[in-house]
């Protein structure tokens, strides 16, 4: 069976990359000097589960020449997509132009054709390997999964229509959902009794319960049976579901939200019937949701929840509020976190 990987899972991974961690492949550990080498990559060598849509970066010693960074020298084998050069990171990250597939082992390799700002080759090529993880997704009652042909089956409750299958009956067993057979998808997430699932072309639809709006379809009505698309809402590449709202990461690093109000992080605490954009989150790289809060990590490293309440996002770690008797987070960089192991970190 197929599983989602959860941020909440994997965020210390994520975090090792973000703050430098060191990859290792077949090459050895490259130390970072006056020579040109490759001093990390995300995914790191041999990792497992990583998301369809992710992006793969890597790390240089030194600032590099950003006109030889490019698909030519920074290469993911079988995947066409576009190359860019961040220098105050001293990182290349390579785009797929569409979702990677499901459990599936990747190469990736920087060629000496990659050069430092002194026009200094690297010093010896770099690989690395990676492989995706299946794709599966449940939260209270119900679990939907893809199958390697594209199918998407479903069982567990069904009151609010949230298997898909156009009825209300409850499935004991998986059962197609036939009114998504021939959009490709990429991503699922389900919510207390919706669900959504991400087309490989950015377009996101949704199904099942609706009373708070958790469908994005600009209106509020008790269940929806049939999936449809999230009005007004294109180029996603991520998505994630709390209990009564929803999220979506857009290409561009935005995040948008709709559903029951308190953690759409625009600063309200209305529901909403159509997407808004969360306030104050830009270059955010993926997303997850609880039950009544969503969660986001930026490229720098950062993390940052929106919480019933408070109204907007915030930064860091949580420290309790005994005013309010709730967790309320403050700003923490990841080199500051002691729960992320410090053997796997670099300052």
């Amino acid at each position: 069976m197929r599983r989602t990987i959860s941020l909440l899972s994997i965020l210390p991974l994520l975090a090792v990359a973000a703050c430098g961690g060191t990859g290792s492949s077949a090459n050895g550990d490259p130390t970072p000097g006056t020579t040109f080498t490759v001093v990390a990559t995300t995914p790191p060598d041999g990792v497992t589960g990583v998301a369809i849509n992710a992006a793969i970066k890597v790390t240089f010693s030194k600032s590099a020449d950003p006109t030889t960074i490019n698909a030519t020298t920074v290469l993911v084998d079988g995947v066409t997509g576009a190359v860019s050069y961040d220098d105050s990171s001293r990182t290349a990250t390579f785009t797929p132009a569409a979702p990677l597939a499901k459990v599936t082992t990747y190469h990736a390799t920087v060629t000496t054709g990659a050069k430092d700002a002194t026009s200094a080759a690297l010093a010896a090529s770099y690989s690395w390997a990676f492989t995706t993880g299946p794709v599966v997704a449940t939260r209270e009652s119900h679990a939907l999964v893809l199958k390697s042909d594209g199918t998407l089956w479903s069982w567990g409750r069904n009151d609010e229509g949230q298997l898909g299958d156009g009825t209300k009956t409850q499935r004991d067993a998986p059962v197609p959902a036939t009114a998504l057979a021939g959009v490709t998808l990429a991503s699922l997430a389900t919510g207390a009794n919706h669900s959504l699932a991400l087309a490989s072309d950015g377009r996101v639809l949704g199904w099942g319960r609706n009373w708070s709006a958790e469908l994005g379809r600009g209106t509020h009505a008790a269940q929806e049976l049939v999936p449809a698309e999230v009005s007004g809402l294109t180029n996603v590449k991520a998505i994630a579901a709390g209990r009564f709202f929803s999220l979506a990461l857009k290409r561009d690093g935005t995040v948008w939200a709709w559903g029951q109000g308190g953690a759409l992080g625009d600063g309200t605490e209305e529901s909403r019937y159509s997407p808004v954009q969360a306030q104050g989150l830009s270059s955010i790289t993926m997303i997850d949701a609880g039950a009544d809060h969503a969660i986001a990590l930026m490229a720098d490293g950062t993390v940052w929840t929106c919480l019933r309440p408070p109204r907007s996002c915030r930064s860091g770690a949580a420290s309790s509020s005994p005013a309010a008797g709730r967790l309320r987070p403050r700003s923490s960089a990841c080199s500051r976190t002691a729960t992320w192991p410090t053997s796997r970190r670099q300052s």
